[in-house]
């Protein structure tokens, strides 16, 4: 009875298998995972391993995706704020909350609840947020469309327009905030500014005039304080600039071996200072002072050459959308990509609260020592029981003995009087049941 009980244990933990191209890359879209576009607007890591998706319609049906240890949690109209909003931008603050910049203004989510910053409970010029950054003081920066930028953390904010800004501050590409609390902004046409607490400076000039035009499409600071930055001039010639104590060092095609166009919010700067720009042709990246390249040429089965809206992870992975630039709706899903090996566990099996979202997330931390929380979701009312076991599947102590209401629920375990080892969290509802293995390091 007890091997057939681990059994069970073991069959309801299993994830499903990953979806490689190969050791070096996992695409994910909607024909191999919970995804129900392949428009991916962005991918960020929150500090307990969770990963966050935010998926586009263009339609105002955006939506995000939580994803850990095989369980999707989706939000969209029925369970959020999201209701006919567009999704340009996403961050995690330290504190792990989640924060969108939408045509609604800022949508934020901490923890279970929701709250919204726009024109209504603010002085914010406008609704359409199209870019976010939070400083070391914990100010939002927030690109707004058509007007500027606005700092602060709730109301009222700060907002620099293009008579105490600089020009072209009405379309902002990026933000990046290095330790000293210096905050950098590109955009098209007019190059690359810094604002250091007191002005805005230029650092790359630029201008209207086609032989002055320098579009800085995206940027990234590194774990020295170094800023890449990709930048388009006048005939979509790509290229790479480092800013470092207010230096610029360029490098092109001479240097980098690769004629490009630079695709929008596309530079990442992985753990160990390495560097990637996103391109219309493939993927840029600078490694130990080298310059290499991949593409669809070099890489059978990525399905798409156009690398943007970059990011990486805690475990070195770098993330990147994918597009098709000889179609309007190119879009190819996301890829993971690292070049020792990629690390994701399963993208797939999606839940849906208050749909079939019966699920247990991994309890976090874990391992732990003496004290673990574990979240669940439940998608009816009624008796819910969770119990833990030890490997030979002899109960330890009972968690939940009773009735609960639908919905998310998180409980803590303390195993103080338990000893090191395997144990498992077993939960059963109605004619839901699910366990997960939890380690106990002392």
């Amino acid at each position: 009875m007890k091997k057939f009980f681990l059994l069970l244990l073991f069959l309801s933990i299993t994830t499903l298998p990953q979806s490689s191209i190969n050791q070096h890359f996992l695409l994910f879209n909607d024909g191999n995972s919970q995804l129900q576009t392949d428009e991916v607007i962005k991918v960020v890591q929150d500090n307990s391993g969770t990963y966050w998706f935010a998926e586009g319609a263009d339609i105002g049906n955006d939506a995000i995706y939580s994803y850990r240890n095989g369980v999707w949690v989706r939000y969209d109209a029925s369970n959020s704020p999201l209701v006919n909003v567009n999704i340009y931008d996403m961050i995690v603050t330290p504190d792990d909350r989640i924060v969108l910049a939408t045509n609604a203004g800022l949508l934020i989510k901490n923890g279970q609840n929701w709250s919204v910053i726009n024109t209504s409970n603010s002085n914010l010029p406008d609704n359409m947020i199209t870019k976010i950054e939070i400083d070391k003081s914990g100010r939002f920066w927030l690109g707004v469309l058509n007007t500027g930028i606005a700092v602060g953390s709730g109301n009222p904010f700060t907002i620099f327009d293009q008579f105490n800004g600089f020009p072209g501050i009405g379309d902002i590409n990026f933000l990046a905030v290095d330790d000293s609390n210096n905050v950098f902004a590109g955009v098209d046409y007019y190059g690359l500014y810094y604002y250091d607490k007191t002005r805005w400076k230029v650092i790359i000039p630029g201008g209207t005039i086609p032989s002055d035009m320098v579009h800085v499409t995206g940027g990234m600071l590194d774990n020295r304080n170094t800023l890449w930055v990709a930048i388009n001039k006048n005939g979509n010639k790509g290229t790479v600039a480092s800013v470092n104590e207010g230096i610029v060092t360029y490098y092109d095609s001479t240097i980098t071996g690769k004629s490009f166009r630079s695709m929008y919010f596309s530079v990442v700067t992985d753990n160990y200072d390495n560097t990637y720009i996103g391109t219309d042709k493939g993927l840029l990246f600078r490694i130990n002072d080298q310059w290499n390249w991949f593409d669809t040429s070099s890489v059978p089965g990525l399905p798409a050459n156009g690398f943007w809206r970059g990011s990486v992870d805690d475990k070195n992975n770098i993330i990147y959308s994918l597009r098709d630039m000889s179609i309007s709706s190119g879009y190819r899903g996301v890829v993971f990509y690292n070049k020792d090996s990629v690390v994701v566990t399963s993208l797939k099996g999606a839940q849906n609260p208050g749909n079939n979202g019966f699920n247990v997330s991994q309890n976090y931390p874990n391992p732990f020592n003496p004290e673990t929380v574990i979240r669940f979701a439940l998608p009816v009312a009624g008796y819910t029981k969770g119990v833990v076991y030890d490997v030979l599947g002899k109960e330890v102590t009972t968690l939940l003995n009773g009735d609960m209401s639908a919905g998310n629920h998180e409980i803590k375990f303390n195993a103080i009087d338990l000893s090191s080892g395997v144990y498992f969290f077993r939960l059963e509802s109605g004619n839901y049941s699910s366990a997960i293995k939890m380690v106990v390091g002392k």
